[in-house]
């Protein structure tokens, strides 16, 4: 698709805080996404495949990064995570090879199998 930057509004609260499973799917052209505070999860591929996503600031409302929500966003080379994050889903981020480094905050109480597989240029995860 051609749509390139995405403000998410605040009123997600009201559809329980998620970004739904699937919602960019594919938004090839996407480079730029603004979460706001009120969103709890990031739903199932929800990011999947927007290979020209450079940077995500995860808001400390975020709760839990489902499966593959940012697999295969191969431009994705900064992530912040929030501080309320708890749960990192199976291929969270796989295959996103130009993320370096990552930092995993202190509240995260479980990271999911292959969160960060195929992610070739991660060179240090600092827990």
């Amino acid at each position: 698709t051609g749509l390139t930057d995405i403000k998410l509004p605040n009123y997600l609260s009201s559809l329980w805080g998620t970004i739904l499973g699937g919602a960019f799917d594919g938004c090839t052209a996407l480079s730029r996404i603004e979460i706001p505070k009120c969103v709890k999860v990031i739903g199932e591929r929800a990011f999947f495949h927007c290979v020209k996503l450079t940077e995500i600031k995860i808001p400390d409302s975020v709760i839990k990064i489902d499966t593959q929500a940012f697999c295969g966003c191969a431009r994705l080379a900064c992530v912040e995570l929030g501080k309320g994050l708890t749960h990192i889903g199976r291929e969270a981020f796989c295959n996103c090879v130009s993320l370096k480094t990552i930092e995993i905050p202190d509240s995260v109480m479980s990271i999911n199998i292959d969160a960060f597989s195929g992610c070739s240029s991660l060179k240090a995860i600092e827990i």
